[in-house]
């Protein structure tokens, strides 16, 4: 029995389908109306302190949740002995829901479904907890430079939806790499970073006419600060003689004072 066709079945005895992630709301109409699915936009409601109706048995979540929604999810899975999907791109999601609505449900005894149930259950890797574990956390410095590191530049970012799009596939390589952040901090230090680089480029050209411009003065200063010096060590030369002769005038008295003051 293939997964379209378990749910399919589970569908037709009772049984309930949860969908969470952000932008989940962007499913189609046919599965938003569906009775026996339900959809929860995480962006917009707050599913720890929501109740999981007990007759969920498929819970499917794409990569726009936070951690603590991925271990509510992974705790009502144990306790609903539900089958998990975790971690769906929304395409897949939308690819699965049509296979379930378009498959008929196998007319099987209730044995059989359970036995498939708990198989899908044991054959489900259990990633999420494994790799929330292995997160690392990026500081607003880090993830700057985890964006210049995998950011697409051949992007035109003028484009209305192009910073939300790359965003997402940030995120995408962060979950893959490991990195513990969330979609609203890749989102936001995206912007940050455009706005950093289209500033130092300004910046860069301003530094640039600058020195152009000034170019022929600063040589004209550099010039006079050694003739300045030149003058200097030459006065110095000049009265080195008259510090030696002072100095041995000094040395002289020194030697007198000692002599006076001998017990000898």
């Amino acid at each position: 029995m293939n997964n379209p066709e378990l749910i399919a079945t589970i569908l037709k005895r009772g049984g309930r389908v949860l969908i969470v992630g952000g932008e989940t709301k962007d499913l189609p109409r046919p599965y938003q109306e569906h009775a026996q699915i339900l959809i929860w936009d995480d962006d917009k409601i707050n599913i720890l302190n929501r109740e999981i109706p007990s007759n969920v048995k498929v819970i499917m979540w794409n990569r726009w949740i936070s951690h603590s929604t991925v271990a509510r999810l992974n705790n009502a899975a144990k306790q609903l002995h539900a089958i998990k999907f975790p971690m769906l791109r929304s395409r897949e999601i939308k690819e699965l829901l049509s296979e379930v609505v378009q498959t008929d449900a196998l007319d099987v005894p209730d044995t059989v479904v359970e036995e498939q149930i708990e198989q899908a259950i044991q054959t489900t890797p259990e990633i999420q907890e494994t790799t929330v574990a292995k997160h690392v956390m990026l500081k607003p410095g880090l993830l700057q430079q985890f964006l210049a590191k995998n950011i697409d530049l051949s992007v035109d970012y003028s484009i209305k939806g192009s910073k939300s799009k790359e965003g997402k596939r940030l995120f995408e390589v962060a979950q893959r790499d490991g990195v513990k952040t969330t979609i609203m901090s890749i989102t936001n230090a995206l912007g940050i970073f455009l706005k950093q680089k289209a500033s130092g480029g300004k910046t860069a050209a301003r530094i640039k006419a600058k020195t152009e411009s000034h170019t022929g003065d600063d040589f004209q200063e550099l010039e006079r600060l050694i003739e300045d010096a030149i003058v200097a060590m030459k006065l110095v030369q000049e009265h080195l003689p008259k510090v030696r002769k002072e100095t041995e005038r000094l040395r002289g008295m020194r030697e007198k004072v000692l002599k006076l003051f001998s017990l000898d």
